[in-house]
């Protein structure tokens, strides 16, 4: 089996946010869960675009 690279601190930021926020809806109670939900998706949907527009910076037109 071949080692495991490390994770980039996008990820490890995106993670700790999602975690963060998950601590906050299971301790406040003004936040639902219907909340966290929706924050995940957005917080999800900008990692994967951030994802993309690094991998299109590196992306060369040249083969």
């Amino acid at each position: 089996m071949p080692p495991l690279s490390a994770p980039n601190m996008e990820f490890v930021v995106y993670v700790v946010a999602l975690l963060g926020l998950g601590l906050i809806t299971a301790l406040a109670d003004s936040v639902f869960w219907e909340h966290f939900v929706s924050i995940a998706g957005w917080i999800t949907a900008a990692y994967l675009i951030s994802r993309g527009l690094a991998k299109m910076g590196r992306a060369s037109d040249t083969p």
